[in-house]
């Protein structure tokens, strides 16, 4: 899936270009409405399997995890009409790094540079925190950014390792879920991609021992278990569409 979504004017940052830049705190996650699903990281999956149906999409070298955030493209369940997050829900790391990102230099796929939405509400140049020190120098906020920028690159290139264990064993397959309401009200979600129980169940203690000791295997339960949050999400759905009279 696209690793840009939300993201509308990207520029290089610059000492210059934003001296006088401020971010102004702000819990408005309006700019997510439309992410019915974001990447998540392998090391993610323990704290996001407790609220959203962790799954698997892609193929190939764009074959990864999600969090599925909403039932319906372009629609975020976990987001209210004032742009709130849904209170105590877990909140992806995809989404916290914005307004910030590494994007590729055109130089090739290991160059990376920071980069920000300008177009983010959130900038101002009178109010706020101030992205540098009058010196120049990065302020805490934005050696705080870079750190979690950092980071997040390094969890996902170890999810990508991850995810190559599970593809190379046949692990992954593809599935539809049907959704019951607490109404009676149905639901069917298809073509998302999980690992397989009974194929899982069966593997060689050799393969079982090598993903433990990569932190490979409590991934996986993780993953497995977050499937019964599609019913949560259902509810989630229905309660910020409004729920159909019962019959």
């Amino acid at each position: 899936m696209p690793t840009m979504i939300f993201y509308n004017k990207i520029e290089p940052l610059s000492r210059q270009e934003h001296k006088d830049l401020r971010l102004k705190p702000q819990q408005d996650f309006a700019f997510a409405r439309t992410a019915h699903m974001v990447p998540l990281a392998g090391a993610e999956f323990y704290s996001a399997a407790r609220y959203h149906p962790v799954v698997f999409s892609g193929e190939k070298e764009n074959l990864g995890p999600i969090a599925i955030l909403g039932l319906k493209k372009d629609e975020n369940d976990n987001i209210d009409a004032d742009g709130r997050w849904r209170k105590g829900a877990y909140i992806p790391a995809f989404i916290r790094r914005y307004p910030f990102v590494l994007a590729e230099t055109g130089k090739g796929p290991e160059e990376l540079t920071v980069c920000l939405d300008r177009d983010y509400a959130g900038w101002s140049t009178s109010e706020g925190v101030p992205l540098f020190n009058d010196d120049g120098s990065n302020s805490e906020l934005l050696d705080n950014a870079l750190k979690f920028l950092q980071e997040f690159g390094r969890q996902i290139e170890r999810t990508k390792v991850f995810v190559a264990e599970l593809d190379k064993r046949g692990l992954l397959i593809r599935r539809n879920a049907d959704i019951t309401g607490s109404d009676g009200s149905k639901f069917h979600i298809q073509d998302f991609l999980a690992v397989d129980e009974e194929k899982f169940g069966k593997l060689p203690a050799a393969d079982l021992e090598f993903l433990h000791q990569q932190g490979f295997l409590g991934w996986i339960y993780a993953h497995l278990m977050s499937i019964a949050n599609f019913t949560d999400l259902f509810e989630l759905h229905r309660a910020r569409v409004g729920a159909p009279p019962k019959a």
